[in-house]
């Protein structure tokens, strides 16, 4: 990504936000289940816990 970013979670719905432009990055993301945890790794990829599943999204 190369800008700071923050990741959101409400409900079902994950969303990357960029600091910099302070506008969303990508569509929401939609999960089966509610989120319970979220991270985003070195390389950007954002990696999302739900329910008993581990979902993976690149940047």
């Amino acid at each position: 990504m190369g800008h700071p970013v923050v990741v959101t979670a409400t409900g079902f719905v994950v969303e990357v936000w960029d600091l910099t432009t302070r506008r969303r990055v990508g569509p929401r993301l939609r999960l089966p289940d509610a989120v319970t945890a979220v991270a985003v790794d070195e390389s950007g990829h954002v990696v999302v816990g739900f329910h008993t599943g581990i979902a993976v999204f690149a940047a």
